[in-house]
């Protein structure tokens, strides 16, 4: 039976598959021995005897049992004694697909999920590029409006504004301006 575990594991390396054992014999140094002489490389848990939590947790009767579980966790198969090598690949086989096309279901959801929030983040920005744009044509109004302050002269009420555009508006490109300007008034 081993020699067909070990091939199993192999074979579907990289894939939903995990084999773990279960040991009942009674000295785990004699379990140590048999799991390097036999190369067992799956998980495999030493129970301690035939009455051991995990045998009498799984009502076991016979040895060796196999359960061949899903993806989902769902006992699909039970036998008590070694199946047939062909009959345990097949259904091995069905559960490893079935657990392949879930996966890939649940990528693909993942996907749409995920272009469905970029989408809903970029309609976000959609929505709030006109109120940056708003913004920035407040401020140039503003701008402009002080600008005019300081042509007619009004020093005192253009700085004002111009401390009011870096303000309200500082990653405006109209803040920028109104920057230059202000350091032009100190001059």
């Amino acid at each position: 039976m081993y020699p067909h575990e070990r091939s199993l594991v192999e074979k579907l390396q990289g894939q939903p598959f995990a084999l773990v054992g279960v040991n009942s014999d009674g000295d785990k140094d004699d379990l140590k021995k048999a799991m390097e002489k036999e190369k067992i490389t799956w998980r495999s848990w030493f129970d301690g005897s035939t009455k051991g939590p995990i045998a009498s947790q799984w009502r076991l009767e016979g040895w060796p049992t196999l359960f061949l579980i899903d993806h989902k966790g769902v006992i699909r198969h039970k036998w008590v004694g070694g199946p047939p090598a062909e009959q345990l690949e097949t259904f091995i086989g069905v559960l490893v697909r079935a657990a392949n096309t879930d996966l890939a279901k649940k990528e693909k959801a993942k996907k749409i999920e995920s272009a469905a929030a970029k989408t809903a983040a970029k309609a976000t920005q959609a929505e709030e590029k006109p109120s940056e744009e708003k913004n920035d044509e407040q401020a140039f109004t503003k701008l402009k409006f002080a600008k005019q302050l300081l042509d007619d002269g009004k020093n005192d009420k253009a700085r004002d504004r111009l401390q009011d555009i870096i303000k309200k508006y500082p990653k405006s490109t109209a803040a920028d301006e109104a920057k230059e300007l202000l350091k032009k008034l100190k001059k």
